[in-house]
């Protein structure tokens, strides 16, 4: 830029030369190329000061004198011949002025630093329609950008002296803090480096000049522009590299010598996945000829992921040119930008996550296909890349928000994670300097897998597993092919993850639990889970995860992935013989369904946990101060709960929330109005004390019946007791019993969304009708209540609008809420009445020709009533004609409709008989270890059982006096789970 022309044409004076005496001191390390020079104003102006500057005795920092550039003035200070990098701090002194129309267009004084092509960044009081020039600062940034182009960098305005620090890497990256704060510097670069301080008095009805002092100048080197100088990080690394793959391309996800068998298989088992690959790699044939992808998220893993990896993966496969050309063009399109990422994140982002991830699948898969000096290119720009990434990002060295640095579990870390090991991995012995990176991604892989759920969930959501997941998953594996670091088989908490994926995915198959943030379509990018099948021979995974596949083929996009990941020598397992349930306990989540192939099944979902889930609480308390992790995706919901039914949702979640996560907006509760400890938040915030609010206290699963108890009181301020179970009958009906103890007689809110036409049919009951599918819910104790059905839009007014019911009671200090949950199908269950007993309560049901009773103990001892006599916490009988069923939970004994069932220890069961066969399925309470228990049974007429299976397993019981006597071990819940 030619400033003589630009400040004529500011109506400024012409610029002319300042001589004075110099106040400029250098001196330098022995040694080292390390300058250091400062500058005080105290024997007038430094030589080779250029533009309009006097020296002023009011304001100073220090000394006599400062600099002062007046109004529409503009002066340089010329720091080094050369263009050069490192560190300037200047002290500046802010005035506090304001501009009554803050929105208008202007420019207050400015600092900064200038190349030798007069290009400059400079920050200061900037206004503008979009900025807060009152409140905060801007900066303009003419090396890459427009002197135009104001950009918002943050602060607080605040009379007084400041110091301004900019920093210049070797590569031209800026990094800029107000006193010692970094502000925003997304667009801040000189490439060139910097050879003067600028300083700009103040333009456009703005009154200030600017005034400066003491500066200190320490220059790291000399730019060069034009070639990229690779350090090693310190230290000695080790790396248990694969000797035979050194030297070697492609490697991390195939070699040459597997091809053959690649492309055999795309022809015969993998043919399908191989069609959609291709058309999608032809979809990505067009160059690319924009550069969205450095400032869309987006868009960067659309190309960078996405696009280059089935490129890539196609073009090797089919050794045909268009798509090795392709390939390459786009990897050399990367390459040549100069960035990777633009914005707030500069080149540490999602976006440069991306990108890096797939240059690095492109630069290994095109390795041959690039001449020696693209090669040379691509791995120069690789290292940097990966530099940045680890400096701006990993050790938080950019202006960008840390929110994911210290967080194990969180999805964004996943996408930076593959884009420095992938890339490290890839140039490995092409490279030295890249081994002390590749040594820090293997040991941050470490750690995410030490702190991975071991249930296999994710506290996100389930759209947010697969979002981060579908990067984890395929990095382990080309570490583990590159590597002797394996951190994949032998890793339970990675296993279940197909099954955790699995029990979310609703009958359907299209729609999946939508808590958190999470949406209720089933997504995309689960092609991972085949390959997590593969290593584990799971044949359970395999079958859940083809028969998903079936149903929705988009939810495991990409899919050149599954080319590498489907293995058809592993054979599907029977679906009949896996669990309709399951628990989740860092989650603290328990679902059940009727069926894994009826898309009309009825399904469950119960939640009661901490943010976060235990693992990462765990791990925010494991340092002397609790750490910062990310669970901005998580829902005040504990307690909540959904049901779906004939391809529908009958109990619903609130959605994505993005203004204000509320309580009210879950199907839980609320006291004297307010929700649990943490709502309002648009992004939720860790909370002390996060992992003992909430848990799962009991389960109980077992064919066609199941039974969760969480307990969430310390969620809720004024609160003793929040104690939710939730009773599953297959196809069948629901139980929501709420035992709720309040410190002081309190307001207890009971709530309860759906969509769907309403229709009020008694007190409490109300039928809600969806297409052909008809559901009823009816509160059946206590009375006195108050209830209501009106519209509820989620997210403070700015979400998914439902119909609410709201049941009240007011004055509540201690009692149960009992509620009905019944799919209206042939045969509905239909209360016939509620009793209150000495110490709990039953509920008498009418379903078909079968009678059911439902009995609930408060507190230690027995509960006695039509002719029963039970010694549990819960207990259900069903008594049809030809087949009985009795569940007991924390339960010793049962004596009653031709029952009679004791215990030797405290468990929790399932007796199904009929007049064939006797089923008995047993587990430990959840809070206890595995004992030895004895179990004693009498039917009626047990002299014709012609079979005793327990836990599915036939079983040879011994007969004592009249009854069947069984000796075993009580196994733990999740001992009875694949």
């Amino acid at each position: 830029m030619n400033w003589e022309k630009v400040l004529r044409n500011a109506g400024v004076i012409t610029v002319i030369m300042l001589s004075s005496a110099t106040a400029i001191y250098l001196t330098q390390s022995v040694g080292s190329s390390v300058r250091e020079v400062r500058i005080d104003f105290e024997s007038g102006l430094p030589e080779g000061t250029e533009g309009k500057a006097t020296l002023v005795k009011e304001p100073t920092y220090s000394g006599q004198f400062a600099l002062r550039v007046g109004v529409k003035e503009m002066a340089k200070i010329m720091v080094s011949k050369k263009p050069v990098y490192g560190t300037v701090r200047i002290w500046f002194y802010e005035s506090g002025t304001t501009l009554e129309n803050e929105r208008q267009y202007a420019y207050g004084p400015l600092i900064g630093l200038m190349d030798a092509d007069e290009k400059f960044v400079a920050y200061g009081r900037l206004y503008a329609p979009y900025l807060a020039g009152n409140r905060g600062y801007g900066y303009i940034n003419t090396a890459t950008r427009s002197w135009y182009e104001r950009m918002w960098a943050g602060g607080t305005v605040k009379q007084g002296w400041h110091e301004w620090t900019f920093r210049v890497a070797s590569d031209g990256m800026m990094e800029v803090l107000l006193d010692g704060r970094a502000v925003r510097a997304e667009m801040a670069e000189l490439p060139n480096g910097f050879t003067h301080i600028v300083i700009f008095g103040s333009r456009e009805n703005f009154p200030d000049p600017a005034i400066i002092d003491e500066i200190i100048v320490t220059i790291d080197g000399e730019m060069k522009p034009s070639v990229i100088e690779r350090k090693p990080l310190s230290g000695k690394f080790e790396i248990p590299f694969r000797k035979e793959l050194i030297g070697k391309h492609p490697r991390l996800f195939f070699t040459e010598e597997e091809l053959p068998k690649l492309r055999e298989r795309v022809k015969t088992t993998h043919k399908r996945f191989f069609e959609g690959a291709l058309k999608y790699a032809q979809a990505a044939l067009a160059p690319l000829k924009d550069e969205k992808w450095l400032s869309d998220g987006t868009e960067a893993q659309r190309w960078g992921w996405w696009r280059m990896a089935t490129l890539a993966f196609v073009a090797a496969i089919t050794d045909e040119q268009r798509y090795k050309e392709a390939t390459k063009q786009l990897l050399l399109t990367f390459c040549r930008s100069r960035h990777f990422e633009i914005g707030q994140e500069r080149d540490s982002g999602m976006g440069a996550a991306n990108i890096l991830a797939g240059a690095a699948i492109g630069y290994d898969v095109a390795y041959h296909w690039l001449s020696e000096q693209e090669r040379q290119l691509v791995q120069d720009k690789l290292w940097l890349q990966v530099h940045r990434m680890y400096e701006l990002g990993f050790m938080q060295k950019g202006s960008g928000p840390h929110y994911w640095q210290q967080d194990p579990q969180n999805n964004h870390l996943f996408h930076r994670l593959a884009g420095l090991l992938l890339a490290s991995l890839a140039l490995y012995g092409d490279i030295p300097e890249i081994d002390g990176y590749l040594d820090y991604g293997i040991r941050k892989a470490q750690e995410v897998v030490k702190w991975l759920p071991p249930d296999g969930s994710n506290h996100e959501s389930v759209s947010y597993q697969a979002f981060g997941t579908q990067y984890l998953i395929p990095t382990l594996w080309a570490l583990n092919r590159c590597t002797h670091v394996d951190l994949l088989t032998g890793q339970e908490c990675i296993r279940k993850m197909a099954h955790f994926r699995a029990h979310m995915v609703l009958p359907t198959r299209r729609h999946v639990w939508d808590y958190g943030d999470g949406g209720r379509a089933v997504g995309w990018f689960n092609h991972y889970h085949f390959l997590i099948a593969s290593l584990f021979r799971d044949r359970y995974a395999q079958a859940l995860h083809m028969r998903n596949y079936e149903a929705a083929p988009e939810s495991y996009d990409y899919q050149c992935w599954l080319i590498l990941f489907y293995d058809p020598t592993l054979e599907p397992a029977d679906l009949s013989t896996y669990p309709t349930w399951r628990y989740f306990p860092d989650l603290e989540v328990a679902t059940f369904r009727s069926s894994w192939d009826d898309p009309n099944a009825l399904a469950a979902f119960f939640k009661c946990g901490p943010y976060g889930g235990h693992m990462l609480c765990r791990y925010r308390e494991s340092a002397e101060k609790p750490r910062y992790v990310n669970v901005a995706h998580d829902h005040p919901d504990a307690g909540h709960f959904m049901v779906f039914w004939r391809g529908e949702f009958f109990a619903m979640d609130s959605g994505y929330a993005r203004f204000r996560k509320l309580t009210a907006d879950h199907n839980t509760i609320l006291v004297n109005g307010r929700g649990q400890a943490g709502e309002g938040f648009g992004w939720t915030q860790p909370i002390s004390d996060m992992g003992k609010r909430a848990r799962i206290v009991e389960f109980f699963g077992a064919p066609g019946y199941g039974i969760v108890r969480g307990e969430a009181g310390r969620f809720y301020e004024g609160l003793k007791q929040f104690e939710r179970t939730f009773v599953y009958l297959d196809d069948a009906h629901m139980l929501v019993c709420d035992r709720i103890s309040a410190l002081k007689p309190s307001t207890i809110d009971w709530l309860y969304h759906c969509d769907g036409e309403w229709r009020e049919v008694g007190k409490g009951t109300y039928e809600i009708t969806k297409g052909n599918a008809r559901f009823r819910i009816s509160i059946l104790h206590p009375n006195g209540g108050q209830f209501e059905v009106a519209e509820h839009v989620a997210d403070d007014g700015r979400g998914e609008k439902k119909l609410r019911l709201r049941a009240r009671w007011e004055n509540w200090l201690d009692g149960f809420i009992v509620a009905h949950l019944s799919p209206q199908w042939e045969n509905p269950a239909v209360c016939t009445g509620i009793e209150k007993l000495t110490n709990g309560f039953a509920i008498a049901f009418k379903r078909g020709n079968a009678e059911e009773l439902f009995l609930h103990c408060i507190g230690e001892g027995a509960i006695t009533t039509r002719g029963i006599v039970m010694k549990a916490d819960l207990g259900f009988i069903h008594a049809g004609k030809s087949e009985c069923e009795l569940m007991l939970i924390r339960g010793t004994q049962w004596e009653g409709y031709g029952a009679s069932v004791s215990l030797s220890h405290r468990g929790n069961l399932l007796l199904r008989w009929d007049d064939m066969s006797v089923q008995l399925f047993i587990t430990a309470p959840l809070d206890e270890e595995p004992s030895d228990v004895k179990v004693t049974i009498a039917l009626d007429k047990i002299d014709r059982r012609k079979q005793f299976k327990v836990n599915g397993q036939l079983t040879t019981p011994e007969l004592v006096d009249g009854r069947w006597l069984i000796r075993m071990k009580m196994p733990k819940p999740s001992e009875e789970l694949p």
